[in-house]
């Protein structure tokens, strides 16, 4: 059985053909996520099946992504603590005619669509699966509405707005929790999470039953129950960051800030402050809901290196914090939000997902769920490997896929016991150019894909002449 059968196992797409195409087309995209879906098919009549499949009524996102959903639920269930990560990217297919049905983006002449996945991902950095996924496509663009336009689209309830993806991922990790109840779920955003309506949800789910927790990055300083004056003697509310930036300090935390915007990886020490306070609505918001408990975990770098910009967060969560360890803990567990980012530029680099011509919404959004299942694969396995390096490859990779990359990999035939998870990671990564030095670490998502592709068309070879020869 391929990887490709476990993962969709118990598929119901109401014919079982279409069942047994879903596995063919995501063994062949994910044997070869850099290539079109022609030259990943193999052939004219398995690509014409596979946009026969796509345009199907019957082939939605929701039905693909169950299994998934499934055997990520078996995968959760081994662990004690999930970080379940959203966040939004856009999808640009601008240029791209044939695709209809595109939205706007950020401005008039770029077209696609908002991808809002959510990763359950463990502390250590494993990705264990897709929970949920959103897209959205916008008609229009806020500077084409009129003045009154803009005032009614204000006034709009959260669940009529583009931000309610957040509420609906955070929903999603609830559901989570309710299945896991002697488990930690936490629910981790970025600065777009920042949202009161969220804060009231995750208020109403913990007073009606079981609820996830969650954890994001500070984007509106709120305002507090505390009070002082100003200079003119009035009462003034005080704002949540002056009130942490005036704790004590707790400790220092050190982590790798990893490389973006054309700046190397580098060192960032952090000291760090928490508090824990109730904070008000905007004046805006029409709620009954007056003040909500937030522990707000302030951290700033110290010792910037000269040309850099010093590091400083604040972060909210509902955790209480009882010690500083917790807290250094949390504040890792929002490090580990960059998973998601890595998850989206294999999306895009390594299944070169915007280069898609499906042509219509629904083939796009099918072919899309396909392509995120292989994404969070090559994902699962770049981390798995640092994480549990001794255990047997064979807890996750085929006999004729561990067997076929050793035998090419080290032109002998393959040992009876499989070799560990730490070697074959290697090996895969190695085919796809990592040189293994030992400066050179583990291999990253882009070697990792593009060895999966080879180890693939080995598997191909190997299953064949093992038919031929025996």
């Amino acid at each position: 059985m391929s990887w490709a059968a476990d993962e969709l196992s118990g598929i119901n797409l109401g014919d079982e053909r279409l069942n047994k195409r879903s596995v063919k087309i995501l063994d062949a995209l994910g044997g070869n996520p850099i290539n079109s879906i022609p030259a990943a098919c193999g052939g004219y009549h398995e690509t014409k099946a596979a946009y026969r499949f796509f345009d199907n009524a019957d082939v939605t996102p929701k039905k693909i992504l169950k299994p998934h959903i499934d055997a990520t639920l078996k995968r959760i269930a081994e662990e004690k603590i999930v970080l379940c990560v959203q966040d939004t990217t856009e999808l640009d297919f601008s240029g791209q005619k044939e695709n209809v049905g595109m939205g706007f983006l950020n401005h008039d002449a770029r077209r696609g669509l908002y991808l809002h996945p959510t990763l359950a991902i463990t502390p250590e950095r494993v990705c264990l699966g897709i929970i949920d996924h959103q897209t959205h496509r916008r008609e229009q663009l806020n500077h084409h509405l009129t003045p009154e336009e803009k005032k009614l689209d204000k006034k709009l309830s959260i669940e009529e707005k583009e931000s309610y993806r957040w509420l609906l991922s955070y929903q999603a990790a609830c559901y989570i929790a309710e299945k896991f109840p002697d488990k930690t779920i936490v629910s981790v955003g970025d600065r777009e999470c920042d949202l009161y309506e969220f804060f009231i949800s995750s208020e109403n789910r913990q007073k009606n039953g079981t609820a996830a927790h969650w954890l994001i990055r500070l984007q509106h300083d709120r305002n507090t129950e505390k009070t002082k004056e100003n200079a003119e003697g009035e009462l003034i509310h005080k704002k949540l960051r002056e009130i942490a930036s005036q704790s004590p300090v707790l400790g220092h935390i050190e982590f790798m800030l990893r490389a973006r915007d054309g700046k190397q990886e580098r060192q960032v020490t952090q000291t760090v402050q928490v508090i824990r306070e109730k904070i008000l609505p905007p004046d805006t918001l029409n709620t009954d809901i007056r003040s909500i408990y937030v522990t707000a975990i302030l951290t700033k770098e110290i010792n910037t290196p000269d040309g850099e910009e010093p590091i400083e967060w604040m972060l909210l969560t509902s955790i209480e914090i009882k010690d500083d360890n917790q807290a250094f803990e949390i504040i890792k567990w929002y490090l580990a939000r960059w998973e998601i980012e890595i998850y989206f530029k294999i999306l895009k680099s390594g299944c070169h997902i915007e280069e898609l011509q499906l042509e219509t919404e629904s083939r796009m959004d099918a072919c899309l769920t396909m392509y995120m299942i292989v994404a969070w694969r090559i994902l699962y396995f770049t981390m798995l490997g640092r994480v549990c390096p001794d255990v047997s490859c064979d807890i996750v990779f085929h006999e004729h896929e561990w067997k076929s990359v050793y035998e090419v990999s080290n032109k002998k035939k393959a040992p009876t016991i499989p070799v560990s998870l730490n070697e074959m990671i290697i090996l895969i990564g190695c085919l796809g150019g990592h040189l293994n030095r030992k400066s050179d670490g583990f291999p990253g998502p882009k070697k990792m894909w593009i060895g999966m592709q080879k180890m693939r068309n080995f598997t191909i070879a190997r299953e064949a002449l093992m038919d031929i020869y025996g």
